[in-house]
């Protein structure tokens, strides 16, 4: 019985764990969203289009790279970073 607890204790502290990445990610996310409208106003002041395709494939190449030396799939930086992208993208039109 002792045995099941302390599993149940782990899980519970590694959910934990993963709650408060996931808490420290929509924070970044939004500290990130912020930027996005700034440069948002910048563009529009200046009459700069929005979509900057260099820029774009800057990220992912450099997002994915970071993420590969980290272990992590380049399916899922990505899927993650063109979401990223284009939600940056509606945010700077408005």
């Amino acid at each position: 019985m002792m045995g099941n607890m302390s599993s149940d204790d782990k899980l519970k502290q590694l959910r934990d764990a993963i709650d408060k990445a996931d808490n420290s990610l929509v924070l970044l996310l939004a500290m990130r969203t912020e930027l996005v409208k700034e440069i948002g106003v910048y563009k529009r002041e200046r009459n700069i289009t929005v979509r900057d395709e260099k820029r774009r494939n800057e990220v992912l190449i450099s997002r994915i790279a970071q993420g590969k030396e980290l272990g992590l799939s380049e399916e899922l930086i990505r899927k993650l970073f063109e979401e990223i992208l284009d939600s940056a993208e509606e945010i700077e039109k408005k």
